[in-house]
């Protein structure tokens, strides 16, 4: 009877990693290798950052420094949406946003910055501390800030309603708009 348990979830483990190996196949079809694997790197700077923050001092404040991960990655996420509309409508509302977001922080850190720096003061360690808690947030939100991106902009609607990536015809004039923005480089330039 234990044999059956153990030979059932041995199955069951076993079509689990077949289904996760397919799955995998075909998000590399679809995204293409370099980005599944920028991707898989991004993922694992991203736990890596989090056992940093939890390895951290001061001992008692892994969660501040889990949080602004957490933070840096939700604002990471929300600019990455906001800068890759994927409509006429949605460019002109996302710019607005952007407008608005972009007063919002500048002014704060404009107003907060100084009086954060004083509390501060020359104490070597403190200093350390803030420092690293900066470069935490700011992996988080420089990760994040790439899924929506690349992701959206993978699938965007051309101005016939299509995907570049499905249709190779469509696929060509995209590159020849992109070229003309800068975007991708022609295929003989050195």
């Amino acid at each position: 009877m234990r044999g059956q348990v153990v030979e059932s979830r041995l199955t069951d483990i076993l079509e689990w990693a077949g289904s996760l190996i397919r799955d995998f196949a075909h998000l590399m079809r679809e995204l293409g290798a370099g980005i599944v694997f920028g991707y898989i790197l991004g993922a694992a700077a991203y736990v890596t950052c989090f056992v940093i923050a939890f390895a951290m001092p001061p001992d008692g404040e892994w969660w501040l420094n889990t949080l602004l991960c957490l933070l840096g990655g939700a604002v990471g996420w929300f600019v990455g949406t906001l800068g890759s509309p994927m409509s006429g409508a949605e460019e002109s509302k996302f710019a607005e946003y952007g407008k608005v977001l972009s007063a919002l922080v500048t002014g704060f850190i404009a107003a907060k910055l100084d009086s954060l720096m004083g509390r501060f003061g020359t104490n070597h360690a403190d200093i350390a501390v803030l420092i690293g808690r900066i470069l935490l947030f700011t992996v988080h939100f420089f990760l994040c800030l790439q899924v929506p991106f690349i992701a959206r902009w993978r699938v965007r609607p051309t101005t016939t309603g299509q995907t570049p990536e499905h249709h190779p015809d469509l696929a060509a004039k995209e590159h020849v708009v992109d070229n003309t923005i800068g975007v991708n480089p022609p295929p003989n330039s050195p």
